[in-house]
C-alpha cells in the first residue's frame, strides 16, 4: 500500500508540473497576444493619422483650390491656375477648367 501511495503521490507531482508548464504557456501566449494586438491598433491608429493627413492635403486642399478658382472666375477676378497637374480625377477637372476659362477669355477678347 505504501509503494501504491508512492506512486500515486509521483503521478499528482507530475499531473501538478505538467499542469503548472501548461498554465505558464497559457499565459505567456496571452500575453503575446495581448502585445501583438496593442502593436497592431497602434499601427492602425497612425496609419489612420497618416491617410487622414494625406486625404487633406491630396484632396480637399485641392477641391478648395478649385472652388476658389472658380469663384474668382465667376467674380472676374485674375485665376491663378496651379502650375503642377496631377493625372488623377481632380487633375483632369483642374485641366478641364482651365482650359474653359481660357476658352472663355479668348471668346471675350474676340467679341
Amino acid at each position: 500500500m505504501d509503494e501504491f501511495r508512492h506512486l500515486l503521490d509521483k503521478v499528482r507531482a507530475q499531473e501538478e508540473k505538467l499542469l503548472s508548464e501548461r498554465v505558464e504557456e497559457i499565459k505567456w501566449i496571452r500575453w503575446r497576444d495581448y502585445i501583438a494586438l496593442f502593436i497592431t491598433l497602434s499601427l492602425a491608429f497612425i496609419v489612420r493619422l497618416i491617410s487622414f493627413y494625406l486625404f487633406d492635403r491630396g484632396i480637399v486642399r485641392r477641391l478648395n483650390r478649385l472652388t476658389e478658382t472658380v469663384k474668382n472666375w465667376r467674380e472676374k477676378k485674375e485665376i491663378d491656375f496651379p502650375e503642377k497637374k496631377k493625372d488623377d480625377a481632380i487633375g483632369l477637372l483642374e485641366q478641364e477648367i482651365e482650359q474653359t476659362a481660357q476658352h472663355f477669355k479668348n471668346q471675350s477678347k474676340i467679341g
